[in-house]
């Protein structure tokens, strides 16, 4: 396990050795619901319930400390992690889930079940699988 001097240093670390593309090319999130995306780096999303999670992921063009649990298997939360809970009101189920950062990573991630959030680029996280409930969930984010 990192403390979190350790992951804000590799973060850091990281974000030294990626040089200029780093900052000059937009941080961009994708989602899919079938397999990684060949050249991003991606996180698993498997959602506990409902059914059809288990080969969707939540990729982005930069290497970021991204983490995904769902506190119903996974209550242990690491230091100087900043997290945003992934719900769904009409899905009790979907109450557990979260998406994590490093507290370093110069990201904010907004979690929206109603669409998307203004003055925040957005992805549409839906599973094709799943219930219509689900088709206006959003990850946002800016950089900062």
């Amino acid at each position: 396990m990192f403390n979190s001097f350790q992951v804000s240093s590799l973060v850091l670390l990281g974000l030294i050795c990626l040089g200029e593309a780093w900052f000059n090319d937009p941080l961009e999130f994708r989602f899919s619901s079938n397999g990684v995306i060949q050249g991003w780096y991606c996180v698993r999303v498997d959602m506990l319930n409902p059914s059809g999670w288990h080969d969707n992921y939540i990729c982005t063009n930069k290497p970021l400390p991204l983490s995904f649990r769902s506190r119903g298997t996974d209550c242990n939360r690491f230091n100087g992690e900043k997290c945003v809970h992934m719900v769904e009101p009409s899905d009790p189920s979907w109450s557990e889930n979260e998406l994590c950062l490093a507290s370093g990573t110069p990201v904010e991630l907004v979690w929206s079940w109603c669409g998307t959030v203004d003055g925040m680029k957005c992805v549409l996280l839906y599973e094709p699988g799943s219930n219509w409930i689900y088709d206006d969930n959003y990850l946002c984010w800016r950089e900062y």
